[in-house]
Protein backbone atom coordinates (compact mmCIF):
# COMPACT_ATOMS: atom_id res chain seq x y z
CA UNK A 1 0.00 0.00 0.00
CA UNK A 2 1.48 3.34 -0.92
CA UNK A 3 1.03 6.92 0.12
CA UNK A 4 1.11 9.45 -2.73
CA UNK A 5 2.02 12.49 -0.64
CA UNK A 6 2.15 15.12 -3.45
CA UNK A 7 -1.44 14.28 -4.43
CA UNK A 8 -2.70 13.55 -0.92
CA UNK A 9 -5.95 14.87 0.46
CA UNK A 10 -4.80 14.67 4.09
CA UNK A 11 -5.94 17.77 5.97
CA UNK A 12 -5.13 16.73 9.55
CA UNK A 13 -3.01 14.05 11.17
CA UNK A 14 -2.60 13.58 14.93
CA UNK A 15 -1.32 10.86 17.23
CA UNK A 16 -2.22 10.68 20.88
CA UNK A 17 -2.18 8.55 23.99
CA UNK A 18 -5.35 7.77 25.94
CA UNK A 19 -5.61 6.04 29.30
CA UNK A 20 -7.75 2.93 29.71
CA UNK A 21 -10.77 5.14 30.54
CA UNK A 22 -10.39 6.87 27.14
CA UNK A 23 -9.14 10.19 28.56
CA UNK A 24 -6.43 11.84 26.46
CA UNK A 25 -3.03 11.92 28.17
CA UNK A 26 -0.84 13.33 25.37
CA UNK A 27 -1.04 14.56 21.78
CA UNK A 28 1.24 15.41 18.85
CA UNK A 29 1.00 18.60 16.84
CA UNK A 30 -0.59 18.24 13.41
CA UNK A 31 1.88 15.91 11.64
CA UNK A 32 0.37 16.12 8.15
CA UNK A 33 3.53 17.62 6.64
CA UNK A 34 5.76 15.07 8.41
CA UNK A 35 3.98 11.92 7.20
CA UNK A 36 6.51 10.03 5.06
CA UNK A 37 5.68 9.17 1.46
CA UNK A 38 6.04 5.45 0.85
CA UNK A 39 5.36 3.14 -2.09
CA UNK A 40 6.21 -0.31 -0.80
CA UNK A 41 4.07 -3.03 0.74
CA UNK A 42 6.02 -2.93 4.00
CA UNK A 43 5.67 0.81 4.57
CA UNK A 44 8.22 2.50 6.79
CA UNK A 45 8.76 3.43 10.42
CA UNK A 46 8.26 7.05 11.45
CA UNK A 47 8.78 8.69 14.84
CA UNK A 48 6.62 11.63 15.97
CA UNK A 49 7.18 13.63 19.16
CA UNK A 50 4.40 14.52 21.56
CA UNK A 51 3.67 18.21 22.11
CA UNK A 52 4.77 17.88 25.74
CA UNK A 53 6.68 15.29 27.72
CA UNK A 54 4.59 12.73 29.54
CA UNK A 55 5.49 10.14 32.14
CA UNK A 56 3.26 7.09 31.98
CA UNK A 57 2.75 4.97 35.05
CA UNK A 58 2.55 1.21 34.58
CA UNK A 59 -0.82 0.30 33.13
CA UNK A 60 -2.81 0.09 29.93
CA UNK A 61 -3.02 2.83 27.31
CA UNK A 62 -4.39 3.35 23.82
CA UNK A 63 -2.45 4.96 20.98
CA UNK A 64 -4.83 7.09 18.94
CA UNK A 65 -4.29 7.69 15.23
CA UNK A 66 -6.33 10.33 13.39
CA UNK A 67 -5.69 10.77 9.67
CA UNK A 68 -8.31 13.09 8.17
CA UNK A 69 -8.67 13.24 4.41
CA UNK A 70 -10.69 12.12 1.44
CA UNK A 71 -10.28 9.88 -1.57
CA UNK A 72 -7.81 7.07 -2.11
CA UNK A 73 -4.64 9.02 -1.29
CA UNK A 74 -5.08 8.93 2.50
CA UNK A 75 -2.26 6.74 3.93
CA UNK A 76 -2.77 3.47 5.73
CA UNK A 77 -0.93 3.58 9.03
CA UNK A 78 0.28 0.21 10.35
CA UNK A 79 -2.90 -1.50 9.17
CA UNK A 80 -3.41 -5.22 9.56
CA UNK A 81 -6.20 -7.60 8.60
CA UNK A 82 -6.94 -6.03 5.19
CA UNK A 83 -7.01 -9.21 3.12
CA UNK A 84 -9.90 -10.21 0.84
CA UNK A 85 -11.36 -12.50 3.50
CA UNK A 86 -11.00 -10.18 6.49
CA UNK A 87 -13.11 -10.77 9.54
CA UNK A 88 -14.20 -8.35 12.23
CA UNK A 89 -11.39 -8.13 14.74
CA UNK A 90 -13.37 -8.03 17.98
CA UNK A 91 -12.60 -4.45 18.95
CA UNK A 92 -15.06 -4.42 21.83
CA UNK A 93 -13.98 -7.62 23.57
CA UNK A 94 -12.35 -6.27 26.75
CA UNK A 95 -9.76 -8.15 28.77
CA UNK A 96 -10.01 -8.74 32.53
CA UNK A 97 -8.71 -5.20 33.14
CA UNK A 98 -11.40 -3.64 30.97
CA UNK A 99 -8.97 -2.86 28.16
CA UNK A 100 -9.91 -3.52 24.57
CA UNK A 101 -7.57 -4.94 21.96
CA UNK A 102 -8.25 -1.87 19.85
CA UNK A 103 -11.04 0.63 19.27
CA UNK A 104 -12.20 2.53 16.20
CA UNK A 105 -14.38 5.62 16.40
CA UNK A 106 -17.54 5.91 14.34
CA UNK A 107 -17.07 9.68 14.00
CA UNK A 108 -16.34 11.04 10.54
CA UNK A 109 -16.11 14.67 11.64
CA UNK A 110 -13.07 14.74 13.95
CA UNK A 111 -10.41 17.26 12.93
CA UNK A 112 -8.22 16.66 16.01
CA UNK A 113 -8.17 14.15 18.84
CA UNK A 114 -10.74 15.05 21.52
CA UNK A 115 -9.90 15.18 25.23
CA UNK A 116 -12.12 12.15 25.86
CA UNK A 117 -13.62 9.34 23.84
CA UNK A 118 -16.50 7.01 24.72
CA UNK A 119 -16.94 3.31 24.23
CA UNK A 120 -20.42 4.00 22.83
CA UNK A 121 -18.73 5.92 20.00
CA UNK A 122 -16.69 2.89 18.92
CA UNK A 123 -17.45 0.14 16.41
CA UNK A 124 -16.01 -3.13 15.17
CA UNK A 125 -14.29 -3.06 11.79
CA UNK A 126 -12.16 -5.23 9.57
CA UNK A 127 -9.02 -3.16 9.96
CA UNK A 128 -7.01 -2.61 13.11
CA UNK A 129 -4.02 -0.32 13.53
CA UNK A 130 -1.02 -0.52 15.82
CA UNK A 131 1.73 1.77 17.07
CA UNK A 132 4.54 1.38 19.62
CA UNK A 133 5.24 3.67 22.56
CA UNK A 134 8.84 4.47 23.30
Amino acid sequence: MGYDKPNATVTAAYLGIYDKNLARVALTANITAALPETHNAGGQMAVFDLSTSVSLAAGSYYVAILIKGTGTTVPYIAATNWGPSSTTSGAKAADVNGVHRWLQTTSTTLTTLPTTLTLAGMADSQTCYWAPLG
